[in-house]
Protein backbone atom coordinates (compact mmCIF):
# COMPACT_ATOMS: atom_id res chain seq x y z
CA UNK A 1 0.00 0.00 0.00
CA UNK A 2 2.86 2.37 0.86
CA UNK A 3 4.50 1.56 -2.44
CA UNK A 4 1.25 2.25 -4.32
CA UNK A 5 0.82 5.59 -2.50
CA UNK A 6 4.40 6.65 -3.31
CA UNK A 7 3.91 5.56 -6.89
CA UNK A 8 0.68 7.56 -7.15
CA UNK A 9 2.37 10.64 -5.65
CA UNK A 10 5.21 10.34 -8.15
CA UNK A 11 2.78 10.02 -11.07
CA UNK A 12 0.80 13.02 -9.78
CA UNK A 13 3.96 15.12 -9.57
CA UNK A 14 4.97 14.03 -13.06
CA UNK A 15 1.49 14.93 -14.32
CA UNK A 16 1.70 18.35 -12.64
CA UNK A 17 5.15 18.95 -14.13
CA UNK A 18 3.89 17.90 -17.55
CA UNK A 19 0.90 20.24 -17.27
CA UNK A 20 3.15 23.09 -16.16
CA UNK A 21 5.48 22.40 -19.07
CA UNK A 22 2.59 22.34 -21.54
CA UNK A 23 1.22 25.62 -20.14
CA UNK A 24 4.66 27.20 -20.40
CA UNK A 25 5.00 26.02 -23.99
CA UNK A 26 1.52 27.38 -24.82
CA UNK A 27 2.45 30.70 -23.23
CA UNK A 28 5.67 30.85 -25.27
CA UNK A 29 3.82 29.94 -28.49
CA UNK A 30 1.11 32.51 -27.74
CA UNK A 31 3.77 35.14 -27.03
CA UNK A 32 5.52 34.32 -30.31
CA UNK A 33 2.24 34.57 -32.22
CA UNK A 34 1.38 37.93 -30.64
CA UNK A 35 4.91 39.21 -31.23
CA UNK A 36 4.76 38.07 -34.86
CA UNK A 37 1.39 39.79 -35.37
CA UNK A 38 2.76 43.03 -33.87
CA UNK A 39 5.88 42.91 -36.06
CA UNK A 40 3.78 42.14 -39.13
CA UNK A 41 1.39 44.99 -38.33
CA UNK A 42 4.27 47.45 -37.86
CA UNK A 43 5.81 46.38 -41.17
CA UNK A 44 2.48 46.79 -42.98
CA UNK A 45 1.97 50.21 -41.34
CA UNK A 46 5.44 51.37 -42.40
CA UNK A 47 4.91 50.10 -45.95
CA UNK A 48 1.55 51.87 -46.25
CA UNK A 49 2.93 55.09 -44.72
CA UNK A 50 5.89 55.07 -47.12
CA UNK A 51 3.53 54.36 -50.01
CA UNK A 52 1.40 57.38 -49.07
CA UNK A 53 4.50 59.57 -48.86
CA UNK A 54 5.68 58.35 -52.25
CA UNK A 55 2.22 59.01 -53.71
CA UNK A 56 2.31 62.53 -52.26
CA UNK A 57 5.80 63.10 -53.68
CA UNK A 58 4.55 61.87 -57.07
CA UNK A 59 1.63 64.31 -56.89
CA UNK A 60 3.98 67.20 -56.09
CA UNK A 61 6.33 66.25 -58.92
CA UNK A 62 3.43 65.94 -61.37
CA UNK A 63 2.01 69.31 -60.32
CA UNK A 64 5.45 70.88 -60.72
CA UNK A 65 5.87 69.44 -64.20
CA UNK A 66 2.39 70.52 -65.32
CA UNK A 67 2.87 74.00 -63.85
CA UNK A 68 6.18 74.39 -65.67
CA UNK A 69 4.69 73.24 -68.97
CA UNK A 70 1.74 75.60 -68.60
CA UNK A 71 4.05 78.52 -67.91
CA UNK A 72 6.88 77.75 -70.32
CA UNK A 73 4.85 76.45 -73.24
CA UNK A 74 1.12 77.16 -73.30
CA UNK A 75 1.13 80.59 -71.64
CA UNK A 76 4.12 81.82 -73.61
CA UNK A 77 2.72 80.46 -76.89
CA UNK A 78 -0.60 82.20 -76.23
CA UNK A 79 1.20 85.47 -75.49
CA UNK A 80 3.20 85.12 -78.71
CA UNK A 81 0.02 84.61 -80.77
CA UNK A 82 -1.50 87.67 -79.11
CA UNK A 83 1.52 89.75 -80.04
CA UNK A 84 1.39 88.54 -83.66
CA UNK A 85 -2.33 89.29 -83.95
CA UNK A 86 -1.93 92.76 -82.50
CA UNK A 87 0.53 93.54 -85.29
CA UNK A 88 -2.08 92.76 -87.96
CA UNK A 89 -4.33 95.58 -89.26
CA UNK A 90 -7.91 94.31 -88.87
CA UNK A 91 -8.25 91.93 -85.93
CA UNK A 92 -11.47 92.23 -83.90
CA UNK A 93 -10.78 93.53 -80.42
CA UNK A 94 -12.93 90.79 -78.83
CA UNK A 95 -10.59 88.10 -80.20
CA UNK A 96 -7.62 89.80 -78.54
CA UNK A 97 -9.64 90.05 -75.33
CA UNK A 98 -10.53 86.34 -75.47
CA UNK A 99 -6.89 85.39 -75.98
CA UNK A 100 -5.88 87.66 -73.15
CA UNK A 101 -8.42 85.90 -70.92
CA UNK A 102 -7.06 82.48 -71.93
CA UNK A 103 -3.54 83.71 -71.23
CA UNK A 104 -4.56 84.99 -67.77
CA UNK A 105 -6.34 81.72 -66.90
CA UNK A 106 -3.30 79.70 -67.96
CA UNK A 107 -0.98 81.85 -65.84
CA UNK A 108 -3.35 81.59 -62.87
CA UNK A 109 -3.48 77.78 -63.09
CA UNK A 110 0.30 77.69 -63.31
CA UNK A 111 0.59 80.04 -60.34
CA UNK A 112 -1.87 78.04 -58.20
CA UNK A 113 0.23 74.90 -58.63
CA UNK A 114 3.57 76.63 -58.59
CA UNK A 115 6.02 74.68 -56.40
CA UNK A 116 8.20 76.20 -53.73
CA UNK A 117 11.80 76.77 -54.73
CA UNK A 118 14.13 74.35 -52.99
CA UNK A 119 17.10 76.71 -52.61
CA UNK A 120 15.15 79.78 -51.56
CA UNK A 121 14.16 80.72 -48.00
CA UNK A 122 10.87 78.92 -47.35
CA UNK A 123 9.58 81.43 -44.79
CA UNK A 124 10.03 84.25 -47.27
CA UNK A 125 8.19 82.30 -49.99
CA UNK A 126 5.33 81.46 -47.64
CA UNK A 127 4.81 85.02 -46.39
CA UNK A 128 5.09 86.41 -49.92
CA UNK A 129 2.43 83.97 -51.15
CA UNK A 130 0.03 84.86 -48.32
CA UNK A 131 0.62 88.60 -48.77
CA UNK A 132 -0.30 88.28 -52.46
CA UNK A 133 -3.92 87.62 -51.44
CA UNK A 134 -4.25 90.94 -49.62
CA UNK A 135 -6.32 93.67 -51.21
CA UNK A 136 -8.15 96.86 -50.27
CA UNK A 137 -11.15 94.87 -49.05
CA UNK A 138 -9.39 91.75 -47.76
CA UNK A 139 -6.65 91.33 -45.17
CA UNK A 140 -4.51 88.32 -44.24
CA UNK A 141 -3.37 88.27 -40.60
CA UNK A 142 -0.53 85.88 -39.75
CA UNK A 143 0.40 85.14 -36.11
CA UNK A 144 3.48 83.49 -34.57
CA UNK A 145 4.99 82.67 -37.97
CA UNK A 146 8.36 84.03 -36.87
CA UNK A 147 8.44 81.69 -33.87
CA UNK A 148 8.39 78.56 -36.02
CA UNK A 149 11.69 76.78 -36.72
CA UNK A 150 10.94 76.40 -40.43
CA UNK A 151 14.39 75.00 -41.21
CA UNK A 152 13.64 71.93 -39.06
CA UNK A 153 10.68 70.87 -41.26
CA UNK A 154 11.41 68.27 -43.92
CA UNK A 155 10.90 69.32 -47.58
CA UNK A 156 7.71 67.28 -48.03
CA UNK A 157 6.10 68.91 -44.99
CA UNK A 158 7.08 72.38 -46.23
CA UNK A 159 5.53 71.71 -49.63
CA UNK A 160 2.36 70.45 -47.97
CA UNK A 161 2.07 73.53 -45.74
CA UNK A 162 2.59 75.81 -48.73
CA UNK A 163 0.07 74.05 -50.99
CA UNK A 164 -2.56 73.62 -48.25
CA UNK A 165 -2.47 77.30 -47.22
CA UNK A 166 -2.53 78.37 -50.85
CA UNK A 167 -5.60 76.22 -51.48
CA UNK A 168 -7.32 77.62 -48.37
CA UNK A 169 -6.65 81.19 -49.48
CA UNK A 170 -7.85 80.48 -53.03
CA UNK A 171 -10.97 78.80 -51.65
CA UNK A 172 -11.55 81.86 -49.45
CA UNK A 173 -11.39 84.31 -52.34
CA UNK A 174 -13.74 82.18 -54.45
CA UNK A 175 -16.43 81.30 -51.93
CA UNK A 176 -16.26 82.86 -48.46
CA UNK A 177 -17.03 86.56 -49.12
CA UNK A 178 -14.93 87.42 -46.07
CA UNK A 179 -12.87 90.54 -45.47
CA UNK A 180 -10.14 88.90 -43.42
CA UNK A 181 -8.43 85.56 -42.80
CA UNK A 182 -6.41 84.73 -39.67
CA UNK A 183 -3.65 82.13 -39.82
CA UNK A 184 -1.95 81.18 -36.56
CA UNK A 185 1.06 78.88 -36.15
CA UNK A 186 2.40 76.97 -33.15
CA UNK A 187 5.09 74.32 -32.80
CA UNK A 188 5.75 71.64 -30.22
CA UNK A 189 8.75 69.46 -30.95
CA UNK A 190 8.51 68.29 -34.53
CA UNK A 191 4.74 68.86 -34.67
CA UNK A 192 3.36 71.94 -36.40
CA UNK A 193 -0.14 73.26 -35.71
CA UNK A 194 -1.91 75.61 -38.12
CA UNK A 195 -5.20 77.29 -37.21
CA UNK A 196 -7.07 79.04 -40.01
CA UNK A 197 -10.31 81.01 -39.73
CA UNK A 198 -12.17 83.69 -41.66
CA UNK A 199 -15.34 85.74 -41.18
CA UNK A 200 -17.04 84.53 -44.34
CA UNK A 201 -20.61 83.40 -44.91
CA UNK A 202 -19.95 79.88 -43.59
CA UNK A 203 -22.80 77.41 -43.84
CA UNK A 204 -23.13 73.66 -44.29
CA UNK A 205 -19.74 72.13 -44.94
CA UNK A 206 -19.46 70.49 -48.35
CA UNK A 207 -16.11 68.91 -49.09
CA UNK A 208 -15.35 69.81 -52.68
CA UNK A 209 -12.36 68.43 -54.55
CA UNK A 210 -10.12 71.13 -53.12
CA UNK A 211 -10.91 70.30 -49.48
CA UNK A 212 -10.68 66.56 -50.16
CA UNK A 213 -7.24 67.10 -51.67
CA UNK A 214 -6.18 69.01 -48.56
CA UNK A 215 -7.40 66.17 -46.36
CA UNK A 216 -5.49 63.62 -48.42
CA UNK A 217 -2.26 65.64 -48.33
CA UNK A 218 -2.38 66.07 -44.55
CA UNK A 219 -3.30 62.44 -43.82
CA UNK A 220 -0.55 61.23 -46.14
CA UNK A 221 1.87 62.80 -43.64
CA UNK A 222 0.05 61.07 -40.74
CA UNK A 223 -1.39 64.42 -39.73
CA UNK A 224 -4.87 65.57 -38.71
CA UNK A 225 -7.16 68.14 -40.27
CA UNK A 226 -10.55 69.29 -38.96
CA UNK A 227 -13.02 71.53 -40.82
CA UNK A 228 -15.67 73.62 -39.11
CA UNK A 229 -18.17 75.86 -40.86
CA UNK A 230 -21.24 77.60 -39.42
CA UNK A 231 -23.61 79.96 -41.14
CA UNK A 232 -22.60 83.60 -40.63
CA UNK A 233 -19.73 82.43 -38.36
CA UNK A 234 -17.11 81.79 -40.98
CA UNK A 235 -14.92 78.84 -41.84
CA UNK A 236 -12.30 77.25 -39.55
CA UNK A 237 -9.59 74.67 -40.18
CA UNK A 238 -7.25 73.07 -37.62
CA UNK A 239 -4.22 71.23 -38.95
CA UNK A 240 -1.62 69.18 -37.09
CA UNK A 241 1.34 67.68 -38.95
Amino acid sequence: MKYDVDKEKEQTQLALLQNAKEKQEKTVYLGLVIFSIIIFSVIIYIILANRKKKQLETIFNTETRISKKLHDELANDTFQVMAQLQALPEIPEEIIDELDLIYSKTRNISRDHNPIYEHTDFYEQLTTMLAAYKSDDFNVIVKNDQKIEWETLNPLKKKTVYIVLKELMTNNRKHSRSNFALISFSQKGNKLNIAYKDNGIGGDLKKNNGLQNLEYRIKALKGKIDFNSEKEKGFKVDILI
